[in-house]
């Protein structure tokens, strides 16, 4: 049985903390200063759900592991639901303006459009937009 989830947190590696809390409040997240220190930024998605952004060299020692090469490898693909396909253009259109890369993606399903980037340390974010009367979710 899966315990009651009280939040959500992501851990991604990056390279540089500042550059990367740069890229994420220009493109107008907000940080939790009170889950900050000098290693890790906790970006808030929503309430409940956050990502925090850890320095590589800190994430290594926490997790004992290597960091994934963002050329070669995929850790994860984070995956944001936007209002409207406007939104998501111009969302996805302001992260290639500060650096990330947009990832190339079929968009073939009815009422479904989704456009992909990368972003400045190679993590995988998708954005998507669904037609509501296609609800599969709240």
């Amino acid at each position: 049985m899966i315990p009651k989830i009280r939040n959500i947190f992501i851990n991604l590696p990056v390279e540089n903390l500042s550059r990367s809390i740069t890229f994420f409040t220009t493109l107008d997240f907000e940080f939790n200063q009170l889950l900050t220190d000098q290693h890790v930024s906790c970006l808030t998605l929503k309430e409940g759900v956050y990502v925090n952004l850890i320095e590589q060299t800190y994430f290594k020692e926490i997790t004992h592991n290597d960091v994934p090469n963002k050329y070669t490898q995929t850790e994860m693909m984070l995956t944001l639901v936007a209002t409207s396909k406007e939104k998501l253009s111009e969302f996805l259109n302001k992260a290639i303006e500060l650096g990330a890369i947009e990832v190339n993606t079929k968009n073939d399903m009815d009422g479904v459009y989704c456009r992909r980037f990368m972003d400045l340390d190679g993590h995988l974010w998708e954005m998507l937009y669904y037609d509501q009367t296609l609800l599969f979710f709240e």
